[in-house]
């Protein structure tokens, strides 16, 4: 679609009359559409793997795995359970409500923007849309301008399915985004960096309107002393390499006993060249850096530990334009990049602990991860790294796969986000949870409206004292 100022404003305001009519679809309806968006997908799953490919060199097994399944799982689940979410929850009165009834009725919020990254650009498109159309509301989509051809894959889909009115997609840069945040957005959903996450709430506050930030940050993984070494390499492995790193919920850095240092690092190596082999450059198996502005970043970031004192234990080098080889890194300290700024990317950064206690004190002085993983079968170990810890997600001897359990809430804490959804928990940040209160019989509370006297206070003050409990 166009995407000048006067076209986004105009589309605003038909989207804005659309609101009252979305919002009073029923369930049956939001079901119809949903299962035609799952069907659609389905018929384009060849070329939204092509795509995908071309814009990154993302391999089709990786696609159906991160892109398309989650999403149809997410559809499934809506589908199955969204007649319940949306009844309106009966609340129990007490008697000082008699005579009255009172429920929650979850209705749409209304005109929601969705800004959605590069690094997952279908599923963290349409995970939120399927929230948000699930929800009663209208959407306006911006996607990353980095991944042109798996955009023009999902315009399609929703140009076919929705009208503009409904659902639109905008594809543009960064000017196309500053103009969408200066309209009032009803709730704004976002997926990226912590520092444009701040921009995103900055701009929202002008309207007042309600977000959901889904960040990332450091999400370390740790490995207690009882832990299989080779189950913990080969979780870490898949866990850090798909996509090539960039998922916002990759294990950012290991934290491993100090004595098992070296074992580890030989392991490591020895899974990475099972899973890839030794030529990276050739491997269609292995995602590019989805630019060159990104890859140099990475690459920055490993000459600045080298400089700093880093030993490179394996890889450390761009074997082509955007392939960047796995990459372990140990002798690390506090100031260096690796440490401070998000990877997103192929990078091992390994920390060694003697003391279980110090694990849990290093992730405490340092921003709330968006996940933690621990990798242990000791009760007492988890529950220590749990209770000690926060984080938007924990996970115990698995990476990644709590972000693909739908009944789970997903999203971040502190810096590493804020808002959660997927299933139940997205229905409910995408509405508003509106509070009826419908008197049916007359009210026992009219005795104590004005004129007051001693007699009312007297009688409340008794109530209060005598019977808070009955309260």
């Amino acid at each position: 679609m166009e995407n000048n100022t006067e076209t986004i404003k105009g589309l605003f305001s038909d989207q804005k009359k659309q609101v009252l009519i979305s919002r009073n679809t029923s369930a049956y309806q939001r079901i119809e559409v949903l299962k035609i968006l799952k069907m659609e997908i389905l018929n384009k799953q060849s070329e939204i793997e092509k795509a995908l490919r071309r814009d990154f060199n993302k391999p089709e097994i990786e696609t159906l795995m991160t892109e398309i399944l989650p999403t149809i799982t997410l559809i499934n689940y809506t589908i199955k359970n969204l007649r319940k979410w949306m009844k309106p929850k009966k609340i129990k009165n007490s008697p000082l409500f008699f005579g009255t009834k009172n429920f929650i009725s979850y209705e749409s919020k209304g005109n929601v923007l969705i800004i959605a990254p590069w690094n997952y650009p279908f599923q963290l498109t349409f995970a939120p849309l399927i929230t948000a159309i699930s929800s009663g509301n209208v959407c306006m989509i911006k996607p990353s301008e980095f991944t042109p051809n798996i955009n023009t894959v999902m315009e399609e889909i929703l140009q076919k399915l929705f009208s503009q009115k409904e659902v639109s997609l905008i594809q543009g840069g960064v000017e196309l985004t500053q103009s969408l945040l200066s309209l009032p957005f009803d709730h704004i959903f976002f997926t990226g960096s912590t520092s444009v996450g701040k921009i995103i709430m900055n701009k929202a506050s002008e309207h007042l309107a309600s977000v959901t930030l889904e960040l990332g940050g450091k999400s370390p993984a740790i490995l207690a002393e009882d832990y299989h070494l080779d189950l913990f390499v080969e979780k870490i492995v898949w866990g850090k390499l798909i996509n090539c790193g960039q998922t916002c919920v990759a294990p950012d850095y290991l934290m491993v006993p100090k004595h098992l240092e070296k074992n580890i690092i030989s392991k490591l190596i020895s899974e990475i060249e099972k899973r890839y082999g030794t030529d990276i450059k050739s491997n269609n198996d292995y995602s590019e850096i989805i630019n060159s502005r990104n890859s140099k970043r990475i690459i920055d970031m490993i000459e600045n530990a080298k400089s700093l004192g880093a030993k490179v234990e394996y890889g450390g080098l761009e074997v082509s334009q955007n392939k960047i080889a796995p990459t372990i890194l140990t002798n690390l300290n506090e100031n260096m990049e690796i440490l401070k700024d998000e990877i997103f990317g192929p990078i091992f950064p390994i920390i060694t602990y003697e003391n279980i206690s110090e694990v849990t004190q290093y992730i405490e002085k340092e921003d709330h991860p968006l996940a933690l993983y621990l990798f242990s079968n000791s009760k007492k170990t988890i529950e220590l790294v749990r209770s000690k810890t926060s984080s938007g997600g924990f996970s115990v001897n698995e990476t990644l796969l709590h972000v693909g359990n739908d009944k789970l809430a997903f999203g971040g804490v502190g810096k590493s986000g804020m808002g959660k959804y997927h299933g139940e928990e997205g229905y409910k940040e995408l509405s508003n949870a509106r509070g009826v209160l419908i008197r049916k019989y007359p009210s026992v509370l009219n005795y104590f409206y004005p004129p007051y006297d001693s007699k009312k206070y007297d009688f409340l003050s008794m109530i209060v004292n005598r019977f808070n409990k009955w309260l």
